[in-house]
């Protein structure tokens, strides 16, 4: 993403690979993340539908799982595909149309393998200064998108930047949102950032990371400290289900 809500650059492949073409295969090593704690049966969160979305930085769960969402898509990783493949990780895609529609079989690959997809806006623009018509825009026509790409259409919706207000979240209820997911943990290179005084994951924690050339180094940190934990990997779509 980019200061001010611009769109991204053209999206890379990342790992040593070039834009063009299938994606190599990359099978992962010794070297690769440890395993996670093997993820409970689900016992669902329900989230109140109301005409203003519900805006969650955690889940209030007191199974031991973690939640990660990816935000984004102009970098699209071999390694992250292969090792998908390989442990089927339900972590959740925030992807911008802008940036899925340069190889939107990359996605869909990735979706096979156990990633959910959810909305992220059109263009990624900070919502919070737009109009009320532009800011559903932005949601509602990136969900339909996403719907006809990928088989099933979004629930959750992350805002680019954080940005929310009571604008943002009538209009995500508008196009049928279950939340607008933020986050309580950050990973960027390498290191995992937390709200004050903390150390460690907890149970309910939603981590955000994007799709960067660091996805290995981030994803490699962010599941080294999950299994650190004894915590989970869970999917954000299995557990936010819709509450009356």
């Amino acid at each position: 993403m980019t200061p001010g809500g611009q769109q991204g650059p053209a999206p890379v492949l990342s790992d040593g690979a070039v834009p063009a073409g299938p994606l190599a295969e990359s099978t992962p090593t010794a070297q690769d993340p440890p395993t996670t704690r093997r993820a409970p049966v689900v016992v669902p969160v329900a989230v109140p539908a109301t005409r203003l979305a519900v805006t969650l930085s955690r889940v209030g769960t007191s199974q031991q799982v973690v939640f990660l969402g990816v935000d984004d898509g102009y970098v699209r990783s071999r390694w992250l595909l292969a090792l998908e493949r390989q442990r089927h990780l339900p972590f959740t895609a925030f992807l911008t149309n802008a940036a899925w529609r340069q190889d939107p079989g990359y996605w869909r690959q990735l979706q096979a393998a156990g990633v959910g997809i959810e909305d992220h806006t059109l263009t990624h623009p900070l919502l919070t200064g737009l109009a009320p018509t532009q800011v559903r825009r932005q949601i509602c026509v990136a969900a339909t998108a996403d719907t006809a790409a990928f088989g099933r259409r979004p629930v959750l919706f992350r805002p680019p930047y954080g940005g929310t207000n009571a604008v943002v979240r009538r209009a995500a209820a508008g196009c049928g949102m279950r939340a607008v997911v933020l986050w309580d943990v950050t990973v960027n290179r390498g290191a995992l950032q937390y709200v004050a005084g903390r150390r460690h994951l907890q149970a309910g924690d939603i981590v955000l990371m994007h799709f960067r050339p660091e996805m290995q180094q981030d994803m490699t940190a962010f599941l080294r400290q999950a299994a650190a934990d004894d915590l989970a990997v869970a999917g954000l779509e299995n557990y936010l289900t819709p509450g009356r």
